[in-house]
């Protein structure tokens, strides 16, 4: 035998209004939704989606876009509101529901390799690079010696059209890379990438590091300066995961820890750097 059950007022309320907004969610997902790439909806999208408001402005700012993934959904009411704002007639029935979607974009190995290439040249390397060369015709050529980077894993997720930017300082020792997407007005996501770090050509020797052998690691006595003046070293310029390499005059002597005034026989600038091993210096930026 059955027996009837009696609901409270609000209990059947609640159960209407979650039915209500699962059809609702099902009918927004069952519809096409017309893709828009700025911050703000406008009357070029709304006319796309349906080309009875075709006149209303192009550029009449009509409401947000959706961030992300959402979707931003002009509803009966809203629809009917624009209608009398705008004077337009409606010779159909008014649409239920009208969407939007904002225009995303999933990056691609070779949409990142541009981009981070350029931030390996720049920035802080760069005006180390200044100071050691004494002209600017070497950071161009360090520009053009950036080799392609091996891409091993990067974002995946869907991402705002926009302008990736990645700075030199933020590339770890492991390869992991952070940088963001700038899209919209003063807006950013998150974006991030995975690459084995460059070592590219010096000036005049490869970059590739020296290893320190154990008669190097081993300071001399302090009456031996790990750098002697008039006697080659090794000059390394660092920054993030780029390397570079070359050999200079060392001008003067010094331990490890302490400055020392080189010479690169290229073009006879000098500049100055600090001594971090037997024979070998490094430029900090």
């Amino acid at each position: 035998m059955l027996r009837s059950i009696t609901l409270p007022v609000k209990a059947v309320a609640l159960v209407s209004l979650i039915v209500l907004l699962s059809l609702s969610s099902t009918a927004v997902l069952a519809i096409d939704c017309t893709p828009v790439a700025g911050d703000r909806i406008t009357g070029k999208e709304l006319a796309a989606a349906d080309a009875t408001f075709a006149s209303i402005p192009p550029t009449q700012d009509l409401g947000p876009a959706p961030l992300g993934n959402a979707d931003r959904v002009f509803h009966a009411w809203e629809i009917v509101s624009l209608e009398r704002k705008f004077a337009v007639e409606h010779s159909e029935s008014v649409p239920a529901l009208v969407c939007f979607r904002r225009v995303t974009q999933t990056l691609t190995p070779e949409q990142l390799q541009p981009v981070l290439r350029a931030a390996l040249a720049s920035g802080s390397l760069e005006s180390a690079l200044a100071r050691v060369a004494g002209i600017g015709g070497d950071v161009h050529e360090l520009r053009a010696s950036v080799p392609p980077l091996e891409i091993l894993d990067y974002s995946q997720n869907p991402l705002p059209l926009g302008e990736l930017q990645f700075r030199p300082e933020n590339l770890m020792p492991s390869g992991l890379w952070r940088g963001r997407l700038i899209y919209g007005e003063g807006r950013s996501a998150p974006v991030w990438v995975k690459v084995i770090p460059p070592i590219v050509a010096g000036t005049q020797t490869s970059a590739q590091a020296r290893p320190i052998s154990k008669s190097q690691s081993a300071r001399p006595s302090l009456l031996t300066p790990e750098v002697e003046r008039g006697k080659s070293v090794h000059v390394e310029v660092a920054s993030g995961g780029i390397h570079l390499g070359f050999d200079a005059e060392a001008e003067s002597s010094g331990h490890i820890g302490e400055a020392v005034v080189l010479r690169n026989p290229a073009n006879g600038h000098r500049f100055r750097a600090i001594v971090k091993a037997v024979g070998r210096v490094e430029v900090r930026p």
